[in-house]
C-alpha cells in the first residue's frame, strides 16, 4: 500500500479500538493522536510553519504501527469474504507490516480489493503491485521479490551474492588500510555489513549440498 501510516482514519481507528481495549486505554491513544502538527523544511527557507493533521498515525514510535496493524486487520475482514476461497487448502493472505498477498487458484480481484481499501481510507501503490502465477511449466515466479527476496532460492543466493560483493567493495579502503585498521574491526566490519547482505532472508532457502558448498566457498 501507498503511504499506509499517513492516511488511516483516526475516528475510524478509535471506533474499532473501542471494542478492544478499555477506555483508559483508549484515552491515552486517543490524547497521543490529538494535536499533533507537521512542519516542512526546506533548504534556505525561514524557519518552517508548522500546521495541524488529523489523520494518520505519527511515524517513529513505537505504537503507530501496532494501531496500523489493527486497523489493517478491520479492513481486512471486509475483503475476505470476497476474497477467500474456503475449498483452498492454502493460505489466503500473507501480510508483512503494508504488504499484502493474496494467494489463491484463481487472481485476486483487484478492483474490488482497491475500492474496500478506499472505503477505508487506504490505497493501493500501483507501482509496486504485482501479479505472479506459479506454474509447473514456468520458472518466472523465482526471480518475484518479497520482502527484499527472490522466491527462487538459486535465484535469490544470486542475487544475494551479487549485493554483498557491492558491500564489499564499497570498504576496499578499509581492506587496502593495512595495520591502520585493526584486523578485528575488519572482521566487525565484514560481518555487519558484508556477511550479512549475503545471508538476509537465509532461513528461507532451500539449499543442496553443493550449493552450501559454493556459498562457503564464496565467503
Amino acid at each position: 500500500m501507498s503511504a499506509a501510516f499517513d492516511t488511516i482514519n483516526r475516528t475510524k481507528l478509535l471506533e474499532i479500538l473501542r471494542d478492544i481495549i478499555d477506555e483508559d486505554k483508549l484515552r491515552i491513544i486517543r490524547f497521543l493522536l490529538s494535536e499533533t502538527t507537521i512542519e516542512v523544511k526546506i533548504n534556505g527557507a525561514n524557519d518552517p510553519m508548522p500546521f495541524t493533521t488529523n489523520i494518520g498515525t505519527p511515524e517513529g514510535d513505537s505504537l503507530s504501527p501496532v494501531l496500523f496493524i489493527v486497523y489493517l486487520e478491520h479492513t481486512l475482514r471486509d475483503i475476505r469474504p470476497v476474497q477467500n476461497d474456503k475449498q483452498e487448502p492454502v493460505p489466503a493472505e500473507i501480510i508483512y507490516a503494508d504488504d499484502i498477498d493474496f494467494i489463491g487458484k484463481k487472481d485476486a480481484d483487484v478492483n474490488s480489493i482497491e475500492k474496500t481499501l478506499k472505503t477505508h481510507c487506504l490505497k493501493i501503490n500501483v507501482d509496486k503491485t504485482e501479479h505472479t502465477s506459479v506454474r509447473k511449466d514456468s520458472e518466472d515466479w523465482k526471480t518475484t521479490k518479497k520482502v527484499g527476496s527472490l522466491l527462487g532460492s538459486k535465484e535469490d543466493i544470486e542475487h544475494r551474492k551479487h549485493l554483498s560483493k557491492i558491500a564489499f567493495n564499497k570498504l576496499t579502503n578499509i581492506w587496502k588500510s593495512g595495520n591502520k585498521t585493526k584486523q578485528k574491526t575488519k572482521i566487525k566490519l565484514y560481518n555487519s555489513l558484508v556477511k550479512s547482505e549475503l545471508l538476509y532472508n537465509c532461513g528461507t532457502w532451500a539449499l543442496t549440498k553443493t550449493d552450501e558448498d559454493r556459498l562457503d566457498s564464496f565467503h
